[in-house]
C-alpha cells in the first residue's frame, strides 16, 4: 500500500573528497588515511565555489552555505552519483562544506542513530540523507546533519556511513536490527520515524511501546503494490494484512494470501491504498 511506504534506510555514504581545491596556485593536499584533524586555513578557498541552490542543504537561504557547488571535473563518477547537480551555468555538484574543508582527512562524527545504534553524522546536502530526514534522528549531530546508522536496521547491510573514511569502521560489527512482527512479515519501526499521517493506520502488534508494525515491503521506496479488483468498489491495491484496514476486505484477485484488496475509493472517498 503506497501510502504506508517508509523510505529505506540503506544509503551509501559519500566517499572522502580529496583534491577539490580549484587552481589558485595552491596544491591540493593528497587524500589521506589519517583520522587527525584536517589542515587549517582552507576556508578562504571556499569563495571559489558558489553556495548550493536553495533547498539543496535545507529550507532556508542561510542553509545554502552548508554546501558548495564544485565543478564536475573535480569529482569522480562515484562521488557524482551520490551528489545533486547544482543549477550553475556549468556542470557542478553540491558538496558538503565540511567535507570540502576536511579534504580527505578525518571522519564523520559518531552519533546514536535509530534504536540507539551506532551511526555517523551525515550532511543534508547529500540527497540520500535529505530524502530520509523524516526517519533519521538528529542525535548529537550539528544543525544540517543527521545521524545515519552504520547498518541498515532492516537488512543488516552496511550503509557506508561508518566506512566513508579509510580509517573509520563501526566500533561494533554487529548490526542493530528492528524487531520483527506480524508473523515475521513486518518490522517494528519507531513511531517517530513513521510519517504522522500514516501512523493511525498501522498496528502496534507485538512491537514494544513507541513502535509500529510496518509491512517489510513498504519499507522499500520502489515498491508498487499489485493492482486488484475489489468488487463493487472497483479498482484497488493488494495490501498486507499487517495493515489494520486491510483485514476488513477480501483477498479477491490478490495472489499473495497475506494481502487483501483495498479499494482505491469508497463512495468517492479515497482510501489511500492507490496513492
Amino acid at each position: 500500500m503506497k501510502s504506508y511506504r517508509i523510505a529505506t534506510l540503506l544509503l551509501v555514504a559519500l566517499a572522502p573528497i580529496a583534491g577539490c581545491i580549484p587552481d589558485l596556485a595552491v596544491d591540493a593536499p593528497a587524500k589521506s588515511g589519517s583520522c587527525e584533524a584536517p589542515p587549517q586555513g582552507l576556508e578562504p578557498l571556499l569563495d571559489a565555489f558558489p553556495p548550493c541552490d536553495l533547498t539543496m542543504c535545507g529550507p532556508a537561504e542561510a542553509d545554502r552555505t552548508r554546501g558548495r557547488c564544485v565543478d564536475a571535473n573535480q569529482l569522480d563518477e562515484s562521488q557524482k552519483a551520490q551528489l545533486a547537480p547544482c543549477g550553475t551555468s556549468y556542470l557542478s555538484y553540491c558538496v558538503p562544506t565540511a567535507l570540502l574543508l576536511a579534504n580527505g582527512f578525518g571522519r564523520p562524527t559518531t552519533c546514536a542513530s535509530l534504536e540507539g545504534a551506532e551511526g555517523r553524522c551525515m550532511s543534508l546536502c547529500v540527497p540520500l540523507v535529505q530524502e530520509q530526514q523524516d526517519q533519521l534522528p538528529q542525535s548529537t549531530c550539528p544543525t544540517g546533519e543527521l545521524c545515519a546508522p552504520c547498518f541498515d536496521p532492516i537488512s543488516g547491510e552496511t550503509t557506508g556511513a561508518c566506512t566513508s573514511s579509510t580509517c573509520d569502521a563501526p566500533a561494533d560489527p554487529e548490526p542493530v536490527l528492528f524487531d520483527r512482527c506480524c508473523s515475521d512479515r513486518a518490522v517494528c519501526v519507531p513511531t517517530d520515524a513513521v510519517p504522522e499521517d500514516k501512523q493511525g493506520s498501522l498496528q502496534q502488534s507485538t512491537c514494544t511501546d513507541d513502535h509500529l508494525c510496518v509491512p517489510e515491503e513498504n519499507t522499500d521506496p520502489s515498491y508498487v503494490p499489485p493492482s486488484c479488483t475489489s468488487g463493487i468498489n472497483g479498482p484497488g491495491a493488494c495490501t498486507s494484512t499487517c495493515v489494520q484496514l486491510a483485514n476488513i476486505f477480501q483477498q479477491q484477485d490478490c495472489v499473495d494470501p497475506n494481502q487483501r484488496c483495498i479499494p482505491c475509493a469508497i463512495a468517492g472517498v479515497e482510501t489511500g491504498a492507490c496513492l
